[in-house]
């Protein structure tokens, strides 16, 4: 549980159901991932912000635990729609 009381649960269901429900998973799969490089990169600046103030911050591991994530989410669901749509690299 995070200091707002919201868990990585709220982020993993809704998650759960697109990956499910999908009508494309290739696409579903390139935003995913996207949005993960989207959250490394800002926690990145963010890191580098608050490093030249001469701060320190705990919240911004959250970034790149998100990026992170979301990057590997992407690769599990684009490997297996590959699997199941025939699609093998020669």
């Amino acid at each position: 549980m995070s200091q707002h009381g919201s868990s990585t649960a709220c982020i993993a269901y809704p998650c759960c159901f697109f990956i499910r429900f999908s009508a494309e998973p290739f696409r579903f799969s390139y935003n995913c991932y996207n949005s993960g490089i989207a959250a490394l990169i800002a926690g990145s600046m963010l890191e580098g912000v608050v490093e030249i103030a001469g701060n320190s911050s705990q919240d911004i591991a959250a970034f790149f635990v998100y990026g992170w994530t979301l990057a590997a989410a992407a690769a599990v669901v684009y490997f297996r729609s590959r699997r199941r749509s025939g699609i093998h690299p020669e």
